[in-house]
């Protein structure tokens, strides 16, 4: 067990807090997409080798599946912050994002 995890877990819910306000507002939906993923898939693989928290590994996986399709989709483009910016700031390299 790592004996200092207090700072650890508040960087967790800090990084849950920030990936879920980011895709309430709809901004930089694909980068906090991609980065709720793997923040999830760590935590998956962290409660694999738990016998006593089967339910975390379901909501763990459901979560890494639905910020990877939030990540592949324009999620953000249809009523979100991205459409907002991507027609103030027109940029072609930045339309995947």
């Amino acid at each position: 067990m790592i004996p200092n995890w207090q700072p650890i877990t508040a960087l967790q819910t800090i990084l849950e807090a920030a990936i879920g306000t980011l895709f309430l507002i709809g901004l930089f939906t694909r980068v906090s997409g991609i980065l709720g993923t793997l923040l999830a898939s760590t935590l998956l693989v962290t409660f694999l080798g738990s016998i006593d928290a089967p339910v975390f590994i379901w909501f763990y996986l459901l979560s890494a599946s639905a910020s990877l399709t939030v990540a592949i989709s324009d999620a953000g483009k249809s009523l979100g912050l991205d459409r907002l910016l991507e027609k103030k700031w027109p940029n072609p390299r930045l339309h995947a994002w």
